[in-house]
Protein backbone atom coordinates (compact mmCIF):
# COMPACT_ATOMS: atom_id res chain seq x y z
CA UNK A 1 0.00 0.00 0.00
CA UNK A 2 1.42 3.39 -1.00
CA UNK A 3 2.16 5.98 1.64
CA UNK A 4 -0.26 8.95 1.61
CA UNK A 5 1.20 12.40 0.98
CA UNK A 6 -0.43 13.53 4.24
CA UNK A 7 -1.63 11.39 7.12
CA UNK A 8 -5.18 11.88 8.36
CA UNK A 9 -3.99 13.48 11.60
CA UNK A 10 -1.92 15.95 9.53
CA UNK A 11 -4.93 16.80 7.38
CA UNK A 12 -7.03 17.35 10.50
CA UNK A 13 -4.38 19.75 11.81
CA UNK A 14 -4.26 21.72 8.55
CA UNK A 15 -8.04 22.11 8.67
CA UNK A 16 -8.01 23.27 12.29
CA UNK A 17 -4.94 25.52 12.25
CA UNK A 18 -5.11 29.29 11.76
CA UNK A 19 -2.75 29.72 8.82
CA UNK A 20 -0.96 32.91 9.89
CA UNK A 21 -1.16 32.60 13.68
CA UNK A 22 -0.25 28.91 13.67
CA UNK A 23 -2.66 28.10 16.49
CA UNK A 24 -5.75 25.93 16.88
CA UNK A 25 -8.77 28.09 17.84
CA UNK A 26 -10.33 27.54 21.25
CA UNK A 27 -13.65 26.87 19.52
CA UNK A 28 -12.18 23.64 18.12
CA UNK A 29 -12.65 21.92 21.47
CA UNK A 30 -12.96 18.47 19.92
CA UNK A 31 -9.67 18.74 18.03
CA UNK A 32 -7.70 16.31 20.26
CA UNK A 33 -10.38 13.63 19.84
CA UNK A 34 -10.40 14.20 16.08
CA UNK A 35 -6.64 13.60 16.17
CA UNK A 36 -7.09 10.42 18.21
CA UNK A 37 -9.67 9.14 15.75
CA UNK A 38 -7.50 10.10 12.78
CA UNK A 39 -4.57 8.08 14.13
CA UNK A 40 -6.77 5.05 14.65
CA UNK A 41 -8.34 5.42 11.18
CA UNK A 42 -4.88 5.82 9.62
CA UNK A 43 -3.71 2.57 11.21
CA UNK A 44 -6.87 0.90 9.92
CA UNK A 45 -6.37 2.18 6.37
CA UNK A 46 -2.73 1.04 6.50
CA UNK A 47 -4.04 -2.45 7.42
CA UNK A 48 -2.08 -2.39 10.67
CA UNK A 49 -5.15 -2.89 12.87
CA UNK A 50 -8.58 -4.45 12.55
CA UNK A 51 -11.87 -3.96 14.36
CA UNK A 52 -13.49 -7.16 15.61
CA UNK A 53 -16.87 -7.62 17.23
CA UNK A 54 -17.27 -9.81 20.27
CA UNK A 55 -20.44 -10.14 22.34
CA UNK A 56 -21.89 -6.99 20.84
CA UNK A 57 -18.79 -4.87 21.49
CA UNK A 58 -16.15 -3.74 19.00
CA UNK A 59 -12.47 -4.14 19.86
CA UNK A 60 -9.25 -2.97 18.23
CA UNK A 61 -6.65 -5.64 17.50
CA UNK A 62 -3.18 -5.34 15.98
CA UNK A 63 -2.89 -6.85 12.52
CA UNK A 64 0.50 -5.67 11.23
CA UNK A 65 3.95 -5.29 12.75
CA UNK A 66 4.42 -1.62 11.77
CA UNK A 67 7.31 -2.33 9.38
CA UNK A 68 5.59 -0.45 6.55
CA UNK A 69 4.87 2.63 8.67
CA UNK A 70 7.17 5.63 8.27
CA UNK A 71 5.55 7.81 10.94
CA UNK A 72 7.11 7.43 14.43
CA UNK A 73 3.79 8.53 15.94
CA UNK A 74 1.83 5.83 14.13
CA UNK A 75 4.45 3.23 15.00
CA UNK A 76 4.24 4.18 18.67
CA UNK A 77 0.45 3.98 18.67
CA UNK A 78 0.48 0.60 16.97
CA UNK A 79 2.92 -0.74 19.55
CA UNK A 80 0.62 0.48 22.34
CA UNK A 81 -2.20 -1.54 20.79
CA UNK A 82 0.04 -4.59 20.36
CA UNK A 83 1.19 -4.53 23.99
CA UNK A 84 -2.09 -3.65 25.71
CA UNK A 85 -4.98 -5.85 26.68
CA UNK A 86 -7.76 -5.89 24.12
CA UNK A 87 -9.69 -2.62 24.39
CA UNK A 88 -12.65 -1.09 22.62
CA UNK A 89 -12.50 1.64 20.01
CA UNK A 90 -13.61 4.42 22.33
CA UNK A 91 -10.80 3.76 24.78
CA UNK A 92 -8.19 3.99 22.04
CA UNK A 93 -9.61 7.21 20.61
CA UNK A 94 -9.46 8.77 24.08
CA UNK A 95 -6.02 7.35 24.82
CA UNK A 96 -4.51 8.62 21.58
CA UNK A 97 -6.22 11.99 22.02
CA UNK A 98 -4.47 12.26 25.39
CA UNK A 99 -0.94 11.47 24.19
CA UNK A 100 1.58 14.00 25.58
CA UNK A 101 2.41 16.82 23.15
CA UNK A 102 0.24 15.25 20.46
CA UNK A 103 -0.37 18.53 18.63
CA UNK A 104 3.36 19.24 18.50
CA UNK A 105 4.19 15.75 17.28
CA UNK A 106 1.68 16.03 14.43
CA UNK A 107 3.00 19.51 13.61
CA UNK A 108 6.56 18.18 13.51
CA UNK A 109 5.65 15.94 10.58
CA UNK A 110 4.16 18.91 8.73
CA UNK A 111 7.27 20.99 9.48
CA UNK A 112 9.49 18.25 8.09
CA UNK A 113 7.42 18.33 4.90
CA UNK A 114 7.96 22.09 4.59
CA UNK A 115 4.29 22.96 5.12
CA UNK A 116 4.55 24.58 8.57
CA UNK A 117 7.35 26.19 10.53
CA UNK A 118 7.80 26.13 14.30
CA UNK A 119 8.06 29.44 16.16
CA UNK A 120 8.21 30.34 19.83
CA UNK A 121 6.22 33.40 20.84
CA UNK A 122 5.63 35.26 24.09
CA UNK A 123 2.15 35.44 25.61
CA UNK A 124 1.56 38.28 28.09
CA UNK A 125 5.37 38.70 28.19
CA UNK A 126 5.78 36.01 30.84
CA UNK A 127 4.76 32.84 29.01
CA UNK A 128 6.14 31.17 25.92
CA UNK A 129 4.28 28.92 23.50
CA UNK A 130 5.14 27.18 20.27
CA UNK A 131 3.05 28.01 17.22
CA UNK A 132 3.09 26.66 13.67
CA UNK A 133 2.41 29.25 10.93
CA UNK A 134 1.81 27.87 7.46
CA UNK A 135 4.59 28.50 4.95
CA UNK A 136 3.30 26.41 2.04
CA UNK A 137 -0.43 26.75 1.43
CA UNK A 138 -0.38 24.36 -1.54
CA UNK A 139 -1.12 21.12 0.36
CA UNK A 140 -3.98 22.70 2.33
CA UNK A 141 -5.41 24.18 -0.88
CA UNK A 142 -5.32 20.73 -2.49
CA UNK A 143 -6.93 19.23 0.63
CA UNK A 144 -9.76 21.77 0.67
CA UNK A 145 -10.33 21.24 -3.05
CA UNK A 146 -10.67 17.50 -2.46
CA UNK A 147 -13.19 18.07 0.32
CA UNK A 148 -15.08 20.65 -1.73
CA UNK A 149 -15.57 18.20 -4.59
CA UNK A 150 -16.71 15.44 -2.27
CA UNK A 151 -19.16 17.61 -0.34
CA UNK A 152 -20.56 19.94 -2.98
CA UNK A 153 -20.48 17.89 -6.22
CA UNK A 154 -23.25 15.29 -6.26
CA UNK A 155 -21.67 13.21 -9.02
CA UNK A 156 -18.47 12.73 -6.99
CA UNK A 157 -17.94 9.69 -4.78
CA UNK A 158 -15.03 10.09 -2.33
CA UNK A 159 -12.60 7.27 -1.67
CA UNK A 160 -12.60 5.75 1.81
CA UNK A 161 -9.72 7.94 3.06
CA UNK A 162 -11.54 11.13 2.05
CA UNK A 163 -14.82 9.85 3.48
CA UNK A 164 -13.04 9.10 6.77
CA UNK A 165 -11.57 12.60 6.89
CA UNK A 166 -14.95 14.19 6.23
CA UNK A 167 -16.61 12.05 8.89
CA UNK A 168 -13.98 12.83 11.54
CA UNK A 169 -13.87 16.54 10.73
CA UNK A 170 -17.66 16.81 10.76
CA UNK A 171 -17.90 15.04 14.13
CA UNK A 172 -16.12 17.99 15.79
CA UNK A 173 -17.37 20.75 13.47
CA UNK A 174 -14.04 21.38 11.73
CA UNK A 175 -15.61 21.61 8.28
CA UNK A 176 -16.99 25.04 9.16
CA UNK A 177 -13.41 26.37 9.29
CA UNK A 178 -12.50 26.00 5.57
CA UNK A 179 -16.13 26.41 4.44
CA UNK A 180 -18.87 28.76 5.57
CA UNK A 181 -21.25 27.45 8.20
CA UNK A 182 -24.19 28.21 5.93
CA UNK A 183 -22.80 26.22 3.01
CA UNK A 184 -22.07 23.26 5.27
CA UNK A 185 -25.57 23.41 6.73
CA UNK A 186 -27.06 23.17 3.23
CA UNK A 187 -24.99 20.03 2.54
CA UNK A 188 -25.60 18.28 5.87
CA UNK A 189 -27.60 15.46 4.31
CA UNK A 190 -24.78 14.59 1.90
CA UNK A 191 -22.13 14.97 4.60
CA UNK A 192 -24.04 12.54 6.82
CA UNK A 193 -24.39 10.12 3.91
CA UNK A 194 -20.63 10.24 3.35
CA UNK A 195 -19.91 9.92 7.07
CA UNK A 196 -22.22 6.89 7.33
CA UNK A 197 -20.63 5.13 4.37
CA UNK A 198 -23.63 5.51 2.06
CA UNK A 199 -21.62 7.45 -0.53
CA UNK A 200 -18.08 6.40 -1.29
CA UNK A 201 -16.19 4.98 -4.23
CA UNK A 202 -14.60 1.82 -2.90
CA UNK A 203 -15.84 -1.58 -1.89
CA UNK A 204 -18.91 -2.48 0.11
CA UNK A 205 -20.69 -0.72 2.93
CA UNK A 206 -19.27 -3.33 5.32
CA UNK A 207 -15.72 -2.23 4.46
CA UNK A 208 -16.54 1.24 5.76
CA UNK A 209 -18.15 0.15 9.04
CA UNK A 210 -14.92 0.25 11.14
CA UNK A 211 -14.42 3.90 10.12
CA UNK A 212 -17.97 4.70 11.19
CA UNK A 213 -17.35 3.02 14.54
CA UNK A 214 -14.25 5.15 15.08
CA UNK A 215 -16.20 8.33 14.30
CA UNK A 216 -19.02 7.26 16.62
CA UNK A 217 -16.43 6.98 19.41
CA UNK A 218 -15.50 10.63 18.86
CA UNK A 219 -19.12 11.74 19.01
CA UNK A 220 -19.65 9.96 22.32
CA UNK A 221 -16.80 11.92 23.93
CA UNK A 222 -17.28 15.39 22.45
CA UNK A 223 -20.21 17.68 22.97
CA UNK A 224 -20.41 20.02 20.00
CA UNK A 225 -22.82 22.93 20.00
CA UNK A 226 -24.24 23.03 16.50
CA UNK A 227 -25.99 26.04 15.04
Amino acid sequence: MSKPSLYLQEEIMLLALRDEEGTVPLAASGYPYANGAAILAELLLAEQIAVVEEKGKEYVVAKGDGASLESPLLKECLQKIRKANRSDIERWVVRFASLPKLKHRVAKGLCEKGILRAEDERVFLAFKRRVYPEIDHGPEKTLIGKLERAIFEDDTKPVRRTAALIAIADSVELLSIPFSGQSIKKRKKRIHQIANGEIYAEGSRDAYEPIKSIVDAVSSNVVVFRN
